[in-house]
């Protein structure tokens, strides 16, 4: 079951710090990296960030967490860029992996996006073959790549939403 995660809530709280440590260390292995942001925040810094989770749930608890954010175009960019539904943090329990639940939080994420008409965008790390092949079978293409921290690329992924905007109706009003 995937639902929103209370960070008020000091239990759920508690839970998504343990994973987002498990699964970023895990992270960190596999890419070779040794201090990555997510392993260095305290329950105010994710309260602070702005970023909405969502929790996939099984009998053993939070099994997987997903967090998102709304991007908005800068003012000062020029020419502006469409609204996307940004990707920050998707996690999975270490001893949970290949069990499809990076793949129903990718699900729901996706079907929020669309309902708004938003596109998808996430950075992975290039090194993490299981991550890029996750997204790649989700319709998610490489758009940019970004140098990163200890030699690593970042890829900046993004999935075209399925719904398309409507055109205006042509009533004669401005």
């Amino acid at each position: 079951m995937v639902r929103l995660i209370d960070l008020d809530n000091t239990r759920e709280m508690l839970e998504l710090l343990a994973l987002q440590t498990a699964a970023y260390k895990k992270e960190a292995e596999l890419v070779g990296l040794a201090d990555i942001p997510p392993l260095l925040q305290s329950p105010q810094s994710v309260r602070d960030s702005g970023e909405i989770y969502y929790g996939c749930f099984m009998e053993e608890g939070l099994a997987g967490a997903v967090s998102l954010k709304q991007e908005q175009p800068s003012l000062l960019a020029a020419p502006l860029g469409p609204v996307r539904l940004h990707i920050c943090r998707l996690m999975v329990q270490p001893g949970l992996f290949r069990r499809g639940i990076a793949s129903t939080l990718l699900r729901h994420v996706l079907q929020l996006a669309n309902a708004e008409g938003l596109d998808t965008a996430v950075l992975a790390v290039s090194t993490n073959a299981p991550a890029m092949a996750l997204y790649g079978r989700f319709g998610f293409q490489t758009i940019r790549q970004h140098p990163a921290i200890g030699g690593l690329t970042l890829n900046e992924m993004v999935a075209k939403s399925a719904v398309q905007a409507a055109p205006a109706e042509k009533d004669g009003s401005l």
